[in-house]
């Protein structure tokens, strides 16, 4: 018997529909991944899945007596708290065991402190507050007493996540869980979810994360969902034969459908019982006949400009917050089809590192030299400036009317648009309107719009789709 169970939802935002009549289970133990392009619904479903948002018809439905949490891209916290009273105030089961206790001490009630000791016993909550502050402490929190005030939005989600974890329900239900994480804390996610005896549904779009966590991968697509037992590898060669299938099922449909319509042409007005089923089946082999859609392949394509000898220079570059020393007597000559990862703890600088090295932050001391060739396209992690109510080929239009392919093809900026997936209804779409990946997406094309020789990427694989990322990396 499944934890969850979803049947015939439906929904559609604006004009746009995200599923329709889509049926999902997850069951004991399963960990699964959501896959599916940006703009899909994902994180709609997910709401929908776990009751934030409603279903326009169908219904969800729960095991009776489980528990369901759920990781948003974007949480929230109440203002001018403590990140340890955010984690206990956030209504896990273990936080409201300890509550119920003290109140039963007070009380001196023999039967509520017996009620209460159990609860107790069954969230091991007699440790809680030394158990936050190890999740804390592993997701980068070493000041407990810091407000939530001056968090980031990386630092918010990860304080989301601590919550969760902290006491975990029965079903975690998870949106980019390793967006805003170091290396090392990625790592102590990715064992602490494959060790945990909670079912797991997730978006993300790291693969390697999701290969070594997941059991199994559910695709959104077209509106209904598709799932495969195994690893990425598999899902690709099993949904590569799936379309297959469907695409050889259309060409039998429409040759079938073609006998049929030449037999209602030679037929008279005049219908029998018989010929009227033949009739109404044709109507559904016009439906089999459409086919699977046509998916574009993404292209990521940009004619590179010449690089100089001097391409970015630092000499002697030093630079610091107060009593925080990001770089301290740095040098480094970057040279040609160099391919340089930047690794370290969040909070040392590695951002700041990138803003220095274009120039939008001047050092403390030291000398950076840039060629006169070099061209950056940096993309930033904090995402996409816009104005509001303002159009995603507008975005793009502002940088650049044209651009170049490798091939030396001159496209304009709309044509150049639809190689990346957005076709000319979404050009047309208010930047507001867009999915967060989709957002993400623009972000990329606005870089490489500019013919870049020099790319930066700060967090790239945070919330692009894995099918953008897979071109990303070729």
């Amino acid at each position: 018997m499944n934890l969850l169970s979803a049947e015939k939802l439906t929904r559609k935002v604006a004009e746009k529909l995200l599923f329709k009549d889509l049926n999902f289970g997850i069951g004991d133990g399963e960990k699964l991944a959501l896959v599916g392009v940006n703009g899909c619904g994902k994180s709609t479903l997910m709401k929908t899945l776990v009751g934030i948002e409603d279903p326009q018809t169908g219904i969800v439905s729960r095991r009776k007596g489980i528990t369901a949490g759920y990781l948003d891209q974007d949480p929230q916290f109440p203002p001018n708290i403590t990140v340890l009273d955010a984690v206990l105030n956030s209504g896990i089961p273990a936080a409201k065991a300890v509550k119920d206790y003290e109140r039963s001490m007070v009380s001196g009630n023999v039967h509520d402190m017996t009620v209460a000791m159990e609860g107790m016993e069954r969230h091991n909550a007699w440790d809680l507050e030394a158990r936050v502050k190890v999740v804390l402490g592993r997701l980068g929190f070493k000041d407990f007493e810091r407000k939530t005030d001056v968090l980031s939005g990386g630092q918010t989600k990860r304080l989301a996540l601590a919550s969760l974890l902290i006491s975990p329900p029965d079903l975690m239900l998870l949106d980019e869980p390793t967006n805003h994480l170091d290396l090392e804390m990625v790592e102590w996610l990715e064992g602490y979810l494959k060790d945990s005896s909670s079912a797991i549904l997730m978006v993300t779009h790291d693969r390697y994360f999701l290969n070594r966590v997941v059991n199994g991968i559910v695709e959104l697509e077209g509106g209904q969902i598709y799932k495969y037992e195994g690893n990425y590898e598999y899902f690709l060669e099993k949904k590569e034969m799936r379309e297959t299938s469907e695409i050889s099922s259309s060409l039998k449909a429409r040759n079938l459908l073609k006998t049929e319509l030449e037999w209602l042409r030679r037929q008279p007005k005049a219908r029998t019982t018989k010929s009227q089923a033949r009739i109404n089946a044709v109507s559904v082999l016009q439906e089999k006949a459409v086919g699977p859609e046509v998916k574009q392949k993404l292209k990521l394509e940009a004619k590179i400009s010449r690089l100089g000898n001097t391409i970015l220079e630092f000499h002697h570059v030093s630079h610091g917050f107060g009593d925080v020393l990001i770089l301290n007597d740095f040098n480094y000559v970057f040279r040609k089809k160099e391919r340089l990862g930047i690794i370290g703890e969040n909070g040392t600088g590695k951002t700041t590192f990138l803003e220095i090295a274009t120039q939008r932050l001047l050092p403390n001391a030291g000398e950076i030299k840039i060629g006169d060739n070099t061209v950056f396209g940096y993309y930033r992690q904090e995402g996409l400036a816009y104005r509001p109510g303002q159009k995603a080929l507008e975005v793009i239009t502002e940088v650049a009317e044209f651009f170049t392919l490798a091939s030396g093809e001159v496209l304009s900026a709309s044509q150049f648009m639809s190689l990346f997936l957005f076709p000319p209804a979404l050009q047309w779409t208010p930047v507001d309107n867009l999915s967060g990946g989709e957002k993400k997406r623009l972000a990329l094309l606005k870089v490489l719009v500019k013919n870049p020789n020099f790319l930066i990427l700060d967090e790239p694989t945070n919330d692009l789709d894995l099918l953008t990322l897979n071109a990303l990396e070729d």
